[in-house]
C-alpha cells in the first residue's frame, strides 16, 4: 500500500482510475466525515454473516466500525483478516472484531501493508511542508522501528508498504514540498528502520509494488526504472508509461504507454531480452501480474483479457453475468486460474446516467462464476469496491465507503 501528503485528496490505495498510489488528498474532509460518523457508532461489534452462508461475513459502516475501509490485507492464518481505515487498525479473526491501532496523534494516518504483518503509523511532522514522521509496527502491536531521514527535509511526502513489510520505500519531494516541480528522493529501509539504499529520481514518479513485495517499478516522465527490495537498480526502458505491474523479482514487467495511440497497447519487458508489444481490444484500464508471472488486464465495458507474457497471446474472459453497462474498479489474482473483479453497474443512457451498484464476482479463467456480491452505492466513486486478495489463499475481501466482505471460496 502507498499513502502520502495529507494536503491532497484521498485516494484509494488499489484502483487505477483514482490513481496512482501515492498521494492522500482532502484529509480535512475526510476527518470531518469520519467524526461525525464515529458519533453515529463507536462500539465494536461482532460481525454478522452477510448471509446463511458461514463463509461469508460482512461489516457495516458505520456500525462495526465508524469509518470507511481503506485497505485491507489477508493474513495466512486461516480467516484472519486486517482492516485499516484512514486512521484506525483492526484485527478480524473468526468474525470477531478488535480495534488494533487508533489515529497516531491529531492528524495521523495508519498504512498497512499487503498480506498483514506490518503497518505503519504516520504523524504530521513540524515546519511548513505536511511531511510525515513514520513508526513501523507489526500488527500485533509491537513497536518495530522508527524511520528518520539522513538528510532534509527531515520527514517523508508518503510511503510504499509491499507484502508483510517485505518491501519499505518513502518518497519525499526534495526542491519543492508542493511536489510541482523537482527532484524526489525515495529511500529504500528494512524491518529495522536501517536505510539500505537512497535513489533520486528528477521528477515526481509513480510507484508500483510487486504483489509478493519482490520489486519495485517507478514510472517517470521519460523511462521506467525497476528496483530489488533493497534499492539496486533492475533495469531501465525508455519511454513514456501511464501504468505498470512487475513480478518473478522484476524480472517481468507489463507497461501501458502513454501516448493516446498506444493506449490499447501493452508492453511485456523482461528487462533483458526485446520488449513485446501487444496491441488490445480496448484501451487499458488494468495490469496485474501474479507472483507466478500470471497476467491479467481490464479494458473497457467490463471486459478482461488473460495475457500469455511469453508469447504475447491474449484470450478474452467470459462475459460477465450483469444485463448493465460495466465499469471495471478492481482485478485481483486469488490463484493461477482465479480472479477477483470489483465493477460498477451503470443505469440509464449518456448524458443521464448513475452508478447505482457495484459487485464483487469471482471467476475463473474458464468462465465458471465462485461468488457474486452486490454492493448498494451511495455514493459514486470509480475505485469502489476495492478488492483484496493474497495470490494462493482461497479468500476475498471487497470494499465499498459503506460496507465491507469477506468470503472463503471453499473450492
Amino acid at each position: 500500500m502507498s499513502i502520502g501528503n495529507p494536503q491532497e485528496a484521498q485516494r484509494c490505495p488499489s484502483l487505477s482510475l483514482m490513481e496512482n498510489h501515492t498521494w492522500t488528498t482532502g484529509f480535512f474532509l475526510f476527518l470531518t466525515w469520519f467524526l461525525l460518523s464515529a458519533l453515529l457508532s463507536c462500539a465494536l461489534a461482532e460481525v454478522q454473516p452477510a448471509t446463511g452462508d458461514k463463509n461469508v461475513w460482512k461489516l457495516r459502516v458505520p456500525g462495526d466500525i465508524p469509518a470507511p475501509v481503506q485497505r485491507a490485507a489477508i493474513d495466512r492464518d486461516p480467516g484472519t483478516v486486517h482492516l485499516a481505515t484512514l486512521t484506525e487498525l483492526y484485527h478480524v479473526q473468526n468474525k470477531d472484531i478488535q480495534r488494533v491501532s487508533a489515529r497516531p496523534g491529531p492528524n495521523g494516518q495508519i498504512a498497512l501493508a499487503s498480506g498483514g504483518a506490518v503497518y505503519a503509523q504516520l504523524t504530521a511532522a513540524d515546519g511548513p511542508a505536511p511531511l510525515w514522521h513514520v513508526q513501523l509496527f507489526s500488527v500485533a502491536g509491537e513497536s518495530l522501528a522508527t524511520l528518520r531521514p539522513e538528510t532534509p527535509p527531515l520527514g517523508f511526502g508518503g510511503i510504499y508498504l509491499g507484502y508483510r513489510g517485505k518491501l519499505i520505500v518513502t518518497v519525499t519531494a526534495i526542491d519543492d514540498w508542493r511536489g510541482i516541480r523537482g527532484r524526489y528522493r525515495f529511500t529504500f529501509w528494512n524491518l529495522d528502520g536501517q536505510i539500505l539504499k537512497t535513489v533520486i529520481r528528477p521528477t515526481r514518479e509513480f510507484g508500483v509494488i510487486a504483489a509478493d513485495g519482490s520489486s519495485f517499478l517507478l514510472l517517470g516522465e521519460k523511462e521506467a526504472t525497476a528496483y530489488s527490495p533493497d534499492g539496486n537498480l533492475l533495469w531501465r526502458l525508455d519511454g513514456q508509461f501511464r501504468k505498470g505491474a512487475i513480478a518473478r523479482n522484476g524480472e517481468l514487467a507489463l507497461l501501458n504507454p502513454s501516448p493516446l495511440e498506444r493506449i490499447h497497447n501493452v508492453v511485456i519487458f523482461t528487462g533483458s531480452q526485446r520488449p513485446i508489444e501487444v496491441e488490445m481490444p480496448t484501451p487499458v484500464h488494468e495490469l496485474v501480474l501474479a507472483p507466478d508471472g500470471a497476467a491479467v488486464v481490464g479494458g473497457d465495458r467490463g471486459r478482461f483479457f488473460f495475457l500469455d507474457t511469453q508469447k504475447g497471446d491474449v484470450k478474452e474472459g467470459a462475459r460477465l453475468p450483469f444485463d448493465a453497462e460495466l465499469f471495471l474498479t478492481d482485478l485481483k489474482f486469488v490463484d493461477h486460474d482465479t480472479i477477483a473483479i470489483g465493477v460498477l453497474q451503470r443505469e440509464g443512457k449518456p448524458p443521464s446516467y448513475s452508478w447505482p451498484r457495484g459487485s464483487l464476482i469471482v471467476v475463473t479463467r474458464d468462465g465458471d462464476v465462485l461468488f457474486k456480491q452486490d454492493f448498494p452505492i451511495r455514493k459514486q466513486i470509480s475505485s469502489r469496491p476495492a478488492v483484496e486478495a493474497t495470490f494462493g489463499l482461497p479468500f476475498v475481501v471487497a470494499f465499498t465507503l459503506d460496507e465491507a466482505v469477506h468470503i472463503e471460496l471453499g473450492r
